[in-house]
């Protein structure tokens, strides 16, 4: 009996594992993707690169219950400060 019971908890140790380790990959990619925003605003607000309107729109889109702007701290990720310059 106590084989069996010693399965199933290395079997949930594993599937915990697994889904801790997906969830780890897909947040980097995440982060991958906020930098890769963050650069892009940085740029235009830089004035290194034009306004794309439809990656703002995108952008707006994302935001539009203000979550975004909660905690900004102002660095290139705070799209409050971008936002308002492109209406």
């Amino acid at each position: 009996m106590e084989h069996l019971l010693r399965n199933v908890k290395d079997a949930t140790i594993s599937t915990l594992a697994t889904d801790v380790s997906s969830k780890l990959q897909a947040l980097k990619g995440l982060r991958s993707r906020l930098g890769e925003i963050g650069a892009y605003l940085e740029l235009v607000q830089d004035g290194k690169l034009p306004i794309n309107h439809d990656i703002m729109t995108y952008l707006q889109v994302g935001r539009s219950d203000g979550g975004w702007e909660r905690g900004c701290t102002g660095g290139c990720c705070c799209l409050g400060n971008i936002s308002s310059s492109v209406h």
